[in-house]
């Protein structure tokens, strides 16, 4: 029996997933669900103009690639936290940006990593 292919996910130059036709990557989504506690329907809630079908697609995909993806974001959390450290040092203002981004994401404002 043929598989059926459904291309809701890109996959960028880098290696990053992404929900097709548009800038949200699965391990932003999935930092966002755990940061907050969101199950798959508030998620959605938060990202009305992305079709279920896609958002499912990412939850499917993030739990097809749920150690690299977790791997990516600890990764990510660890290089913030070094970045943060020494920017403190050398530029207190620049620090107190860097941690309301970081805020801004957890409350699933986009960054673009």
């Amino acid at each position: 029996m043929p598989i059926a292919t459904i291309n809701h996910i890109e996959i960028d130059e880098r290696g990053i997933a992404r929900i097709a036709g548009t800038r949200l990557k699965v391990h932003i989504l999935m930092s966002i669900m755990a940061a907050n506690h969101y199950n798959a329907q508030q998620l959605m809630e938060g990202y009305p103009h992305v079709p279920p079908a896609k958002m499912y697609a990412a939850l499917a995909y993030y739990h097809d690639h749920k150690n690299e993806i977790d791997q990516l974001n600890e990764r990510l959390d660890r290089e913030f936290e070094e970045k943060a450290v020494k920017s403190q040092q050398e530029n207190p203002e620049l620090y107190r940006k860097l941690r309301g981004a970081k805020e801004g994401h957890k409350r699933g404002e986009d960054m673009d990593v």
